[in-house]
């Protein structure tokens, strides 16, 4: 069998697909959230109703919330292990980084979660 200088034939293959299919469904949120903007009239009750009163679209924005979150620590992990050396350095960025993505995650669920429930005009 073989190995690789690391021990393990297959490390970051996971990260890898990951990252992969996270940034095609980015990419279909995208268009999906474009084609929106171009086709709907400029109508704040009608794009308010249209995202917070179907359950289907929550459930959209709020994994795309954990994709977007997923793909950036990802590729900041990648990035952070590629260039920084230090090792204290490197624990640090990693854990501020961490934070930060778990602040806007939980902003971002928060901010979905309040406009679906309390959707008053």
């Amino acid at each position: 069998m073989a190995k690789t200088v690391l021990g393990s034939t297959h490390r970051g293959l996971k990260e890898w697909t990951i990252q992969r299919l996270s940034a095609i469904y980015l990419l279909l949120y995208s268009v999906f959230i474009v084609v929106m903007v171009v086709t709907k009239p400029a109508n704040y009750l009608l794009w308010r109703s249209f995202f917070y009163a179907n359950i289907w679209l929550f459930i959209a924005n709020v994994f795309f919330l954990l994709t977007l979150v997923a793909h950036a620590w990802i590729g900041v992990w990648t990035i952070i292990t590629d260039y920084i050396k230090p090792p204290a350095l490197r624990s640090l960025i990693k854990v501020i980084v961490w934070l930060l993505l778990v602040i806007f995650f939980i902003y971002g669920l928060v901010l979905f979660t309040y406009l679906m429930l309390f959707r008053g005009f």
